[in-house]
């Protein structure tokens, strides 16, 4: 599509107001997935701290000083939840819940409480 005709279109949908629907619609989903997410970390994983859920589409856990962080991903995905490091001076995880459903969000904790205590 020529940059023309996108921007044409992006315009209309401006001026008919759509855009704003769009935007209130989504920031309504993913603050119930975020909700969700930080209930059943606070329920699971009640000893880590959870940073940043004020902004974005991720989450940072901190996990356990000497915990090997790429040992708890790698068991989380070979258990099918992905996730990242942080990769930083302190070991932490970043969670992403754009794509998560909510209804998949206790599992998935699950997964990952799993996946930590494996790894301690």
């Amino acid at each position: 599509m020529p940059a023309t005709l996108q921007q044409l279109t992006m315009a209309e949908l401006v001026e008919r107001g759509d855009l704003d629907r769009h935007l209130r619609r989504q920031r309504r989903r993913y603050g119930r997935r975020r909700d969700a997410l930080l209930a059943q970390l606070a329920a699971q994983l009640p000893d880590l701290r959870v940073h940043g859920a004020a902004a974005g589409l991720f989450v940072l856990l901190r996990l356990p000083e000497g915990l090997d962080e790429d040992a708890v991903v790698a068991a989380a995905r070979r258990a099918g939840v992905a996730l990242e490091g942080a990769g930083g001076n302190r070991p932490a995880l970043v969670i992403g819940y754009a794509n998560l459903p909510e209804a998949g969000v206790g599992r998935a904790v699950e997964v990952l409480a799993a996946s930590i205590r494996a790894a301690a």
